[in-house]
Parts: C-alpha cells; structure tokens; sequence
C-alpha cells in the first residue's frame, strides 16, 4: 500500500512557509503572486524489507520467536526485525517490520507457513514534491493556482490526500449564473450553524478526535485542548512542515479565527508523513493500533486510492470500526468520472465524504459512485454517504491565521469536526457508534434537487437536524437507500432512467444494513417479500441475497426486481416492500443468549412496460469487462501517460455513462450481461454489444453464439490495441513481487476476440495506430486502436489514414499508413441470420478520456444490426476498400508467462455472489460440478477440458497380457475403449481395476523401479469439452497447502505429477532438485497450482468457496435450451454454499448441476478414538498444534511427555518433531511392531530413512526393554481407555491391564475422516455400510468400480481417497473412468 499527500492548488491565502491570511474582499488579487504547483511523485520499495502480519496481538518476544521459528528450516539466514521506536512500542502488535538479505522466495513462503502468521508484505514508501513557480499565464483568481503532474511510477494504485487546488464545478442547473459568489472563502462551522450547538454549551468536550496527517506544531494558538501529538515517521519531529496537517486539524478543532467545529475535544495528532513527504505503510499501521489503545473516538482519514483490494490497510480499518472508532474518509478526487470510489471511504463502515461548493454544487473533482469491485456479477452499492463543503474552506495556517483550501479531503475534517461536536452533544454515549452516527448523518441529509444518489449520496451534512436524530435515538438496523424508486429521477438514477419488463435482465439494487445495535448482528430467518396487491405488486417478482454475518456494523441486502410473465403485456406501476429483520446481541444483559431485534421496511415502487421489440433492445456484455484489475491492464488509450492503470470497472453505468444516456434517447433499452454468453435467450435481444473486452471466452460460449447469430441476433464489437512487443515495452517494476510485471492484456484482449470471431472468417491485427480523420462528415479520433487483419470478402470494409502508434512507443519513429481498415460490416449468408460489426476502437464511446465521442456511429452500426437498414454513408464511403486477408496483416498471438492467474470466469455461474441471484444461471444446470480442488479434481479437469490419451503407435508395454490389448487400440484414445477389459488380469498397489490399468499406462514398470517411457500420447481435441466447474476452499492443490511445507512426500516425485506437465521438468525450471526422489510438501502444492495456471484450467476453478449442501431434485421443463446437455436423466443436483469475497465477506451461491464429482479427499476432519475425555483441552489431533506448542515453549526438555497415538506417517513425524526438541515422548499405537500391515514394513529403508528409525525406535525402546533413545518410550498392542482433567492418562494393553500416565499434551493422530457434511447423514448413506461414516481405508464410498459413480446416487460420482485412491498416481484412472462414463451419457443423450 503507498500513502502519500497530493496537497492543494490552495484557493486563497497560497503560503509557502508561512501564514497568509485570506483575501475576503475581491475574487482578484492584484497584488497576490501568482504560482503553479507541480506536483511529482516517484515511489520506490524498501529493499529487503517486508511487513510480516500476525492473526493476533502478540508481544515483541512472541512475535520475535514466531519469525526465528518459521525461518529456522529456510535457507534464510541473515535476517533481522526493524526496530520500531514510536508510542505503540510498549504495546502488544500484530505485526513486524523484519529485513531479510537474501532475495528467497522460499523464505517468504515458509514464513507464511507458519500458523500465527496472516500474510507477509513488502514495505513501500513514496516521496512526493511540491514545485512551485511564476506563472507566465494570465492572471487568475488566487483560488486557482494551477498544477500539473508528473508521474514516474506506472502504477497509480496508492493512497493520496484528496486536497485540490482549484474547484471545477457541477452545477445542478439553480444557480448557474451566480459563479463569482463561489470563490469567496466561508467560515464552515458558522454556515452549517455550529454555533448554535456551540450557545447549548455542546463544545466537543470529552470526544477524543484523531488528525492522521502531516503533524502540529506544539504551541499553535488556534488549539487549546491538544491531548497528545505523536510521531509514527523516522524524524525526529512532531511539527508540521507541511500545513496540511494544521489546516485539518483547525477546521476539527480550532478555537479562534477560522474556527472548528469542536473546540474543546481532546485532539490527538497522529503525524504518518515526514517533511519529505514520505511514509511507510508499517507507520500507518501502527498509527492505527495505537488509536485503538487510546480508544479514539472519531478519525479523520483524508487519504485514498483505489486499492479496496488491500488487505493489511482494509482488515485494520474493519478492526478499527469494529473497536467503535467512528472513521471519516474523502470519497476521492477522481470525478466527475463515475465508478471512481477511493478506498476505504467505499467501505461499509466508514463514512464517505463528496464535496460541494457553497452554492451547493458536487463538485467536478469529486469522485462518483458506483462502488465497483461488486462487478461483474452484481451491481456496486451506493456511495458517497454525505457530501458537504470541499470548496474555499478555511482553516488554520501552519503558524497561525487562516488559509483556504479545496478537495474531498477538506470535505472530510469538515464532516469529521461535525461528527465530533455531534458525539458530545449525547448524554448515553453507549448509543455512538459507527453506524448510529451514520444513520443519524444520512437520515438528516438534506437533498440536494436535480443531483443522483451517486454523486450526492444521501445529501447535504445537515447539523441540526442530526443533532435532533441523535437525541431520540434508539439502537435499531436501517437501509441505504431506505427504498427502492425505480420512477424517481434523478436522484434514482439510473434505475430511473429505464422502465422494467417481462423477459428483461434482473434489475439489481444493492443495500447497505446499519446496525446500530451492534458491531455483529445477523439476518433472522430471511428477508421477506411482500407485495402489495391493490397497487399490481403481484406484477413482479423480487429475489434476495444478503450477509449472513453483519460485521462490523454492517452488511448488505442484495434485491433483484424481474416482471412476472402474466404482466409481459401489461404498462403500469407496481408496488411492495420488503421486510428484513435484523438481530444483535443484546449488550449488559445479565440474561444469557438474549438478542435485541429491529425490523426494517424497504419500499418497492417500480414502472413496468410491455415487453419492447427485440430490434430496440441491446446486452451489453459485462461479463468480460474488467472488474477490479488483479493484474497488470493498461490503458486503452496509451497517449494518457499521467494515468496508465486502467482500474475502473467498466460498466453502462460508471465510464460508458454517457454511452447509455444517448442509447436511451435513441429510444434503445440497455441491459446487462453479468453472466457467460450460454446464459441468455437470444431471441430477446436484436444486439449484443461487446466494447472493450478483457477476459477470456469459454469454447462452450463461442459455440452458443455462433448459433444464436445464425438464428438473427447481430454483434458489435468495439475493439482496443493489443500487441506484445508494446505490452513489453510498458512493463513495469513491481513493488509488491519485485519483479517485472508484463500487462495481462493490452486495451482488449485481441487474441480471445479472435478465437470468438474466426468462425465468420474475422479477425483483428497485433496493429496499433492513433490519428485525426473524417468519416461521414464527423470528426473522429482513433486512439490507440487496432486495426481488422480479417473480413469476408462480402462484407463491407472501411480504412482510414493513420499513425503507426506502436512504431512511436517501440522505436520513438512516426510513420503515417495509409488505408488501415478500422471499420467493418457484415450479414451473416444463413436465412435469418444476424449481422456482425467490428471496429477498432473504444476510446470514443468511453468517458475516461474520450476527445471526440463516436456515439453516431454506434447509432449507424445499430441501424444496420438490429433493424437490417445499412447506412449510405458507410456503404457508398469513399474510404470503402477491399476486405484485408490475413496473409496482409497479422495476427496478434497471447503474451505468454503473464504474472497472475486470469480471474475464475466461471464465478458468474455460482449464484448468487454478494449480488448474483440464483436465477442467472438456474435454468440452465452446468454439466458436471467437481466439489473439491486438489488433484483428483485437477486432473478430471484435464480430461474434462477436452484432453485425451492416445496409445502411441508403436508403443510396447512390458506386460504381454496388455501389450496385445494396446497392440489393437493403437492410435486410438484410450476414453472410449472397453476399460473393464483393458484392465482384466492387472495388479498392483490400488485395489480399483481402473487406476491400476491408468497407472500402468503411464508408468509401464514403475513398481519394479524402472524409467520405461510412457505407452500415451496426448492431444487436446476442444469437441469433447465438457462444461465444468471446479469449487475449492483454497487454491488450486487443496490440503497440499495446509501441509507443513518442509516435510517430504511418501512417494517419490515424479509419482505426484499430474498429465501434460512433468514435475522433474517443473522442479528444473526453478532451479531445484529431487532429494532421494522425492519432493517437499510445498513443491507439491506449488507445483498443483502452477498446474492449473499453465494449462489454462484455471477458468474452471472458483477458489475461496465452501459448499454447505448438496441435494437431489427433478428439472424443470425449463431445461429443454441448455446447451449440449450431457444426460438423459431428468435428475438434476442443487449446490449450495458460500464465496468468500474480497472483501471478507461471505456470499452464497446456488448451482444446478447435471452430476455432481465428489473430490474434497480426507483431511478436513482428523479422526477421533472416542475415549473419554478426549475433548479435554490438552488433547489434540493435528500436527501443527504440537508444531505450534514448541514454537510457544509450551513444550521442553523438562516437560511431562506428550502422548503421541497412532502408528502411521503423521504419528512418526509428531515423534520426530518432538524428539528434535528434546520433548519426552510416550508412543502408543494398538498394533504389534511387527504388525506387516504397518507402513513402515511397507517402505524402502535407503529411500525413507527418518521412517525407519522411527520404526526401529518403536520395536526397541519399550517401557520394559530400555534401548538407545532416551526420552521416548513405546506402548505397541496399547490403547486409550480415558484422559482426565488433572492430566493423566489411562492406557490399556490387550490383556486388560491399565496404566496411568502423567502427560502434558496428547496427539491422536490415527487419520482423517472426509468432511462431507454438506450430504445428508454426512454420506454414510453413499459408503460400503452404510451404518459407519465414510473412511477412506475401511469404509469408501461405494461405486461402480469401472466408472466411478456411485451405486446409490445416479449422478452422483467419487474420486481419491473417498474412492479408496489415497495415492496421486492411482487417482488418476478414476479420473479416467468419470470422464468415459460422462461422454457416455452425453452420447445417449445425442442420440435419443
């Protein structure tokens, strides 16, 4: 996270070092010097440095041996923790600042391992520098000092302050001719009335305000009740230097001249940036902690940035609410463009503040709603909160008297100051917190008229009347908004701005819950819709999805509006709200479990029509626009240098806004395509428009449109740059992997178009060009666009004279090219079918930096798509040419190597996410859901992906029985053959025919130790892909990454690769090698993640997911439009379960699926023996807590031994991780040494050594026969009969005798049972006895053994471990037979 100030263009009163004290009287200043601030930044990392984050408050020697513990087994040596010396010192933390030499990825890893640490950072700072000079312009307001930027970093994403310099303006329309009165600097506590709180005696006394900022000078006379000033930077300083720091603080708190609104508060000035203009993100973190301890009350925050995706500041800024302290933050100066948010004022629990002038107008710098990282499936919620003065605001200067300034982050402290004077005016101050105080805030917003609730959004700060809320408050849950007007415009806006109607994309508005009662609380029961039936409420149809958990202080209520198909004819309004009761825990209540309840009404009120024509409705495909970036993706438009990370969320409604309000003048309905192509009805829609596309398209999505343009619906497509030899040449230095980032796309993602458009014989080029030019008499201006490389040769082609764009970034030549086609139109030769536009560029229909809008053509383009017509002045064009072939032009290939995992585009099918509904997707199931990520579920991806094994022609086994079967399949692939003869007559180490038989294909006599080659061939054939998706907790690997990352596999290496990719070769490439043959848990789990990524499987995945039910139910007829549907069964699954989102919250979703694989494995539940007492707190069963017991010293040389139960590979790794250090072991396991069913007797002593020396330590050092290994004792043929609370155990042997032992700590470690709670009964009902719980060794899942679906569920299918295959290189055959037996039934199907 970089921080830094973007100080002010100051309005009046510009002072460099001193303090100057506001001209009142004229907009002029004749006699003022005129100057211009430049404003450069440069960032730069902190080498070797990393912020190392914690899951609790620990003290500086815990937090100490947590790091020395997690790096003693690296190869990291010199290292050291970064002393900080700042007040929060003394005082538990959750983080350290540690400094490691050595550039060792594997270092930051293992430090991630470790189970008390959270996540590890690099640390950042920024410097900034102010410039000012004589103007040579004009003369000009004093107010409006101007300024320029100049970047050299190429990655905007930090925090800045939200101080302007000048005010650009929107007017609402009421006062647009009173533009000099705007300049003249106010006093804002008197002008939002202050005073008369102030003559009620209300001084802010007893609220403690925090200032994050730039520091105040020790005896400033403005300030008389200075608590504490505290210095978080290196200098040795609590001053200001700045004045940014003194101007906040005044407006908060001044007493005299340019007064604040809260005079007596207790100021605490928290001071994060250095003369220098430089912070660090570790300051800030510590800033925050040590707010908390001083349970500060309100914090002013005037930074930001678009960066909701950063953890360490977003999780502190939840821990600093959720400790009651009432946040303030600038919305952000990035208007008047919408979907701008900066990060946190867009979180739910902080307040967000917008700037007006005063005459009441948003200003044009201040950012607008929506928030967009709920892109693409849902819809962003409403944001700012409030809005109120950012314009000639007075405040103190930084040795006295007064200044003015102008920004978003002079509209915070204005806000802030308010909220503080607000707080000291309730006598109960138990009922302050950050949502009571919002509430009160948005409740008594004034509306400002002819303003939308994205740039207003609840009004104006309102003093009094907040005032007036707060003193009858009662702890209760509110909305915002408080209703849903779908006829109430503007302010509704833009659900006002398009009437519903039958058929129609969901209308979704997204709710923000209050929780005034507490920082937790949750939804009873579910929302309920209610219509009101005399006012036609019957005529919709209304869907919920909501947080389960409301924390801290909030949550949301997604509502999704559809017209019922008995009003598809029907005009007229319809009316309903919805009830939502909401439940906290009821605070000093003596009565345990006792909750307090608010119930909340959200009034429904929306306009229906009757059904439009298909010709005058548009999708818009948001599905493959960019959300969020969590990769590199430059701007469209290369020419703006000052803002290259395109980090807006592309939508109708945020920068292609005024795209959408000239379709709907054009008589156009716009709808929104938040899901894949497969999941809409063609028919509706004359035009589907594609603009800007960034992610990847399924094959099953290509397939649907061809067909459904065949069937009449027309494509447009506005296209962006995409060439890799500029891609490289924008790369850029990462300071978060400190590594050289290459973009994941250029403007648009060329190659994916391609492969969408290559069927109709159309294709763009890698070309990039930019240039003026007239086309039907508009002026045009193609920036950074493409140009089309392919067309029929019946479609009509215009080309324009432009610059070769990409010959000026690579070489720094302009060369002018003539006839380069831009432009191209085309009617599919099928009978009724649709018509295909293509152009280069989309620059010209977007906000962010269009020069000269192209919205005419988009009119012509849709004449000739959705109503047949074709323009004369494109047909009869004099810039008409010949269609391009691709021999001329070529075309653009994939940047290969990109440095992120493309974003899981199958999360649209998982409905609803925080604001999907389970209607997107329902009525038409996917295929095959696989529950589970690790490599089962990896591998049947593979297969299922459109991979194939062939029998190499050739090829000879050593086995004669299968060399004379392979002999007559030879060539052919190995997925339809008969595998129950193929496998006849095989043996080997898994008691399944088909892994045997799969195993043997790949490794001919890897059992016998032999290398003999492969007797498989592989080709990826994309006709046999069968749509599926993949749901994991984790990433992709699954328990592999919550293994100790040090320990060794039991098989050798190259057993745990997966087809197509082969480990030896994957460990080469990172310069490692295979010890003994065999690989570290953590190579494995590296190795299945890269897996996914480099074979392009990764869209399949949907990581973070957990699955709480999986069930049987019967299709609809609905069904009969899915694509290419896979069984003939009527049977369908439904699957529900959440989705932990970025931002921490957990989302539910719904998915049907035609069969469903179960591949979770069995680690999730450790086995339990069922003795008494074995829930006693001392008894445990997982390794990591006896790991996390030695790196505590909860454990030691002098300690009781610690009983260690079982006598398999983890109970064997326990022994060795305690007698490493010196820990007394007492082993006990049920079976004899010589027992031949023991692992240890099944192992090769030079290949497993520390295994046999456990075993050897097992048979020679018993309780009755002393051996070599003091400290450790062996109880073979023993078991648990209790444990008691004192600490002792009792242990029976066969013969019924019992001992009792002084333990300290016990670890059963006997296995793992599967976590399948998600199927009734837990799936005992699926297993070989159905009356014991499933167990991958004596009690699997029972399936057909050929294909591996399970006897009593149809459908219903089980890999790995639950299958009885507990090795990787045995579970691939199930994979092998799940996808055979799938095509089958897809076969059936087709045939019937």
């Amino acid at each position: 996270m970089l921080l830094f100030l973007l100080c002010s263009r100051k309005p009046v009163g510009l002072e460099l070092g001193h303090a100057t004290i506001t001209n009142h009287q004229g907009l002029l200043c004749p006699n003022c010097t005129h100057l211009t601030l430049k404003v450069e930044f440069s960032t730069a990392m902190v080498e070797h440095e990393y912020i190392v984050a914690f899951k609790g408050y620990f003290t500086a020697k815990a937090r100490s041996k947590f790091i020395s513990s997690a790096l003693k087994n690296s190869d990291v040596v010199d290292w050291k923790i970064i002393p900080r010396d700042n007040p929060a010192s003394d005082y538990p933390s959750d983080f350290e600042v540690v400094q490691i030499k050595e550039a060792h990825r594997d270092g930051l890893l293992t430090l991630q391992d470790h189970p008390h640490i959270k996540r590890v950072t690099p640390q950042r700072k920024v410097f900034r520098t102010l410039k000012f000079t004589h103007s040579a312009d004009e003369v000009v307001p004093c107010n409006d000092t101007r300024w320029t930027q100049k970047w050299q970093s190429s990655r905007p994403l930090r925090r800045t302050s939200l101080s302007l310099g000048s005010g650009f303006w929107h007017a609402t329309g009421r006062h647009s001719s009173r533009r000099l009165l705007r300049a003249i600097p106010r006093q804002v506590a008197q002008t939002l009335q202050a005073d008369v709180l102030w003559q009620m005696g209300y001084t802010g006394a007893g609220v403690k305000v925090a200032v994050f900022d730039t520091g105040l000078g020790e005896k400033h006379p403005h300030f008389k009740n200075v608590k504490e000033r505290t210095n978080w930077t290196n200098e040795k300083t609590l001053d200001d230097g700045l004045g940014h720091g003194t101007f906040v603080a005044g407006v908060i708190a001044s007493m005299r001249e340019c007064q604040g609104f809260a005079p007596d508060s207790e100021l605490h000035v928290f001071r994060v940036f250095t003369n220098n203009q430089v912070s660090y993100t570790s300051w800030f973190l510590d800033a925050f902690n040590y707010a908390i301890l001083k349970k500060i009350d309100v914090l002013n925050l005037s930074i930001g940035g678009p960066d909701f995706m950063d953890h360490p500041f977003v999780d502190k800024v939840w821990e600093l609410t959720a400790n009651k302290v009432i946040m303030v933050s600038a919305i952000g100066n990035d208007g008047p463009l919408y979907g701008t948010l900066n990060n946190p004022a867009d979180q739910m629990d902080v307040i967000g503040v917008g700037g007006i002038d005063f005459e009441d107008n948003i200003a044009r710098f201040s950012s607008r709603g929506m928030t967009t990282w709920e892109l693409p499936g849902g819809y962003g919620r409403v944001k700012p909160d409030i809005v109120t003065y950012g314009s000639g605001v007075r405040g103190s200067g930084i040795k006295g008297g007064c200044r003015s300034l102008s920004g978003t982050s002079v509209a915070s402290p204005v806000v802030a100051g308010a909220v503080t004077l607000l707080a000291s005016t309730v006598q109960n101050r138990e009922l302050i917190n950050p949502a009571s105080m919002k509430q009160a805030l948005i409740a008594s917003a004034r509306r400002l008229p002819g303003v939308n609730m994205f740039e207003q959004g609840h009004g104006k700060l309102d003093l009094l009347k907040a005032y007036q809320i707060l003193n009858s408050y009662r702890p209760q849950a509110s909305l915002s908004p408080s209703y849903i007007d779908l006829t109430e415009c503007p302010y509704m806006w833009p659900y006002c701005s398009q009437p519903i109607y039958y058929g129609g994309m969901p209308t979704i508005v997204n709710v923000t819950i209050l929780n005034g009662m507490g920082v937790t609380g949750r939804i009873v029961d579910k929302p309920i819709w209610q219509p009101y039936l005399p006012q036609n409420g019957d005529s919709i149809e209304v869907a919920m999805s909501y947080s389960h958990m409301l924390w801290p202080w909030s949550g949301y209520l997604a509502v999704s509006i559809t017209v019922a198909k008995k009003a598809a004819l029907w005009e007229g309004i319809a009316q309903g709200h919805v009830m939502v009761v909401v439940a906290s825990p009821a605070e000093n209540d003596s009565e345990t479990g006792a909750e307090q309840t608010s119930t909340v009404k959200l009034p429904v009120k929306v306009k229906i029509i009757p059904t439009p024509p298909r010709s005058k409705r548009v999708l818009w495909d948001q599905y493959h626009n960019l959300r969020y970036p969590p990769g590199y993706f430059p701007r469209d438009n290369l020419r703006m240098k000052n803002d290259p990370l395109d980090w807006n969320g592309d939508h109708i409604h945020t920068n292609f806004r005024d795209m959408y309000q000239h379709l709907r003048s054009m008589g156009y309905f716009v709808e929104v395509l938040g899901a894949p192509i497969t999941c809409f009805d063609a028919s509706q829609y004359g035009t589907l428009l594609m603009v800007d596309s960034e992610e990847e398209y399924f094959p099953e999505e290509i397939i649907k449109l061809r067909r459904d343009i065949d069937n009449g619906l027309s494509l447009i497509v506005f296209s962006d740059w995409y060439n890799t030899s500029v891609m490289r040449k924008v790369k850029f230095y990462d300071e978060n992997t400190r590594q050289w980032w290459m973009p994941d796309t250029g403007g648009a993602n060329i190659p994916a178009l391609n492969d969408l458009i290559s069927v109709w014989g159309m294709a763009f080029s890698d070309g990039l060009y930019e240039g003026d030019f007239s086309m039907a008499n508009h002026d045009m201006y193609y920036a950074s666009g493409c140009s089309i490389a392919k067309f029929p040769q019946d479609g009509i082609v215009i080309a324009q004279t432009l610059k070769d764009q990409g010959l000026e970034v690579l070489k720094q030549e302009t060369t002018v090219v003539d006839n380069v086609p831009i432009l191209g139109l085309y009617q599919t030769p099928s009978e009724g079918g649709g018509r295909i536009a293509l152009y280069g560029d989309s620059n010209c229909i977007d906000d962010s930096h269009r020069q000269k809008d192209c919205f005419w053509l988009l009119d012509s383009l849709l004449q000739y798509t959705s109503h047949s017509v074709m323009p004369p002045s494109l047909s009869h064009s004099e810039n008409r040419q010949r269609p391009p072939t691709v021999s001329e032009h070529p075309l653009p290939e994939r940047l290969e190597d990109c440095n992120r995992m493309d974003l899981p585009l199958a999360q649209a099918a998982m409905s609803p996410g925080p604001e999907q509904f389970s209607e997107t997707c329902e009525r038409q199931p996917l295929p095959v859901v696989i529950i589970g990520n690790g490599p089962s579920a990896i591998c049947l991806s593979y297969f299922l992906s459109g991979h194939r094994p062939y029998v190499r022609k050739g090829a000879v086994h050593p086995n004669p029985i299968l060399q004379r079967k392979l002999q007559d399949i030879a060539g052919s692939s190995v997925v339809e053959q008969d595998l129950e003869f193929l496998s006849e007559g095989l043996e080997g180490r898994s008691h399944n025919p088909l892994a045997v038989l799969f195993d043997a294909l790949v490794r001919p006599d890897g059992d016998l130790g032999g290398m003999a080659e492969s007797v498989l061939t592989w080709r990826l054939e994309p006709k046999h892909l069968v749509p599926h998706l993949v749901l994991g907790k984790g990433p992709p690997g699954g328990a592999w990454h919550s293994i100790e990352g040090s320990m060794f596999t039991l098989s050798l290496g190259d057993w745990m690769e997966l087809p197509g990719l082969h480990f030896r070769d994957w460990m080469r490439r990172k310069r490692k090698n295979l010890r003994n043959d065999r690989a570290t848990t953590r190579d494995i789990a590296q190795y299945y993640e890269h897996y996914v990524k480099v074979l392009g499987l990764q869209q399949r995945f949907v990581c973070g997911t957990v699955v709480t039910s999986v069930k049987p139910l019967l299709s609809s007829s609905a069904e009969e439009d899915r694509v290419e549907p896979l069984t003939a069964s009527r049977k369908l699954y439904e699957i529900q379960g959440f989705h932990q989102t970025a931002a921490g919250l957990q989302s539910p979703f719904c998915i049907h699926a035609e069969n469903v694989v179960l591949a979770t494995g069995t680690y999730d539940s450790p086995a339990w023996l069922g003795a008494d007492g074995e829930d006693l707190p001392y008894v445990f069963h997982k390794i990591s807590d006896l790991e996390t017991a030695l790196q505590k010293q909860r454990l030691g040389p002098d300690s009781d031994p610690v009983l260690i139960v079982g006598a398999g590979l983890t109970a064997a790794d326990a022994v060795l991780t305690a007698r490493h250090s010196n820990v007394p072991v007492i082993h006990t396991f049920r079976r004899a040494v010589s027992d031949s069913g023991l692992v240890f007797n099944q192992l090769p002593k030079m290949m497993y050594p520390e295994y046999h020396k456990v075993h050897q330590m097992m048979t020679e050092q018993s309780l009755t026969s002393s051996g070599p290994y003091k400290g450790y004792s062996s109880l073979p043929k023993h078991h648990v009969a209790r444990f008691s609370a004192d600490k002792k155990c009792v242990l029976e042997d066969a013969s019924g005798k019992r001992t009792v032992f002084n333990i300290s700590m016990a670890f059963i470690l006997i296995g793992s049972n599967p976590n399948l709670s998600f199927l009734p009964s837990h799936g005992k009902h699926l297993a070989l006895d159905p009356e014991q719980p499933v167990n991958s060794r004596r009690n699997p899942i029972d399936t057909n053994p050929f294909t591996y679906e399970s006897v009593q569920e149809p459908g219903l299918y089980a890999l790995g471990p639950l299958a009885g295959d507990s090795f990787v290189r045995f579970l691939q055959g199930g994979a092998l037979a799940v996808t055979a037996s799938l095509l089958k039934k897809r076969n059936v199907d087709l045939m019937d």
